[in-house]
C-alpha cells in the first residue's frame, strides 16, 4: 500500500536496495503501460468449422470502448483446443477483426488457413493461438474485437473449444480463452516492420 501519494509520484513502504546495498525507496512517477483489459470465452464447445471463408468464433466479441489516446494498441490473444473431427487432412487459422463505427468491421491480423495443419491424421489434438498488437484506429470512436476462423480451402471439418475426455470444464471453461489489453500507446516502442495501419 502507498504510504504518501503526492503531486510527483507514489511512495511504497517496502524497502528497495540498490546494487550496492544501500537502502533506497524511489518514487513511482509513471503509471502502468496497462490501460484496461477485458477477457472472455468461446461460448459453444465443439464448434465445427466445416465450409469455406471465415466464420465467427461463437462467443469471441470484446467491447473495448474508446480508447484513451489515438496512440494506443490493443494487444489481442486467443488460444484453443483443436481436433481434427473428421481425420481427413485439414488445417484452420484464427484472426482478429476490429470493429469501429466509422470502418465497420475489418480483418486486422490473420495467420493464414495452414497456421494449425495435419496430413489426414486422425484423433490430432493441437492447441492453436493467435496473439498480435492491433493499433487503435482513432481516440474517439468505441473498439469491438471477435475471432474468426478460417478452415483450409472448406475441405476439413475441424472442431475448435473441444472437449477432451476426463477434461475439467468447471465454471464455464471450456477449454478457450480470448483476452484484450489496451496498452498505452506511449511505452510502446515498435521495431521491425510493426507498425500502425
Amino acid at each position: 500500500m502507498p504510504v504518501t501519494v503526492t503531486g510527483t509520484g507514489i511512495r511504497y513502504s517496502n524497502i528497495a536496495y540498490n546494487p550496492y546495498g544501500t537502502e533506497s525507496n524511489p518514487a513511482q512517477t509513471r503509471c502502468s503501460p496497462v490501460v484496461k483489459i477485458r477477457s472472455t470465452s468461446a461460448s459453444t464447445i465443439n464448434q465445427t468449422t466445416g465450409g469455406a471463408g471465415h466464420t465467427f468464433v461463437n462467443g469471441t466479441e470484446i467491447d473495448m470502448g474508446v480508447p484513451t489516446k489515438s496512440s494506443n494498441w490493443y494487444r489481442c490473444m486467443y488460444q484453443t483446443i483443436v481436433d481434427d473431427w473428421d481425420g481427413n487432412y485439414g488445417g484452420i487459422g484464427f484472426s482478429i477483426w476490429r470493429w469501429t463505427p466509422s470502418t465497420g468491421w475489418n480483418r486486422s491480423l490473420d495467420m493464414g488457413r495452414h497456421a494449425s495443419y495435419d496430413n489426414n491424421m486422425g484423433d490430432w489434438y493441437r492447441n492453436p493461438m493467435i496473439f498480435g498488437y492491433v493499433p487503435a484506429l482513432n481516440g474517439s470512436e468505441q473498439h469491438v474485437f471477435r475471432i474468426y476462423v478460417t478452415n483450409y480451402y472448406g475441405t476439413s471439418n475441424v472442431r475448435i473449444n473441444c472437449g477432451i475426455g476426463n477434461d475439467l470444464l468447471r465454471n464455464g471453461w471450456i477449454n478457450n480463452i480470448f483476452e484484450v489489453w489496451e496498452i498505452d500507446g506511449q511505452g510502446v516502442h515498435t521495431t521491425g516492420t510493426m507498425s500502425r495501419y
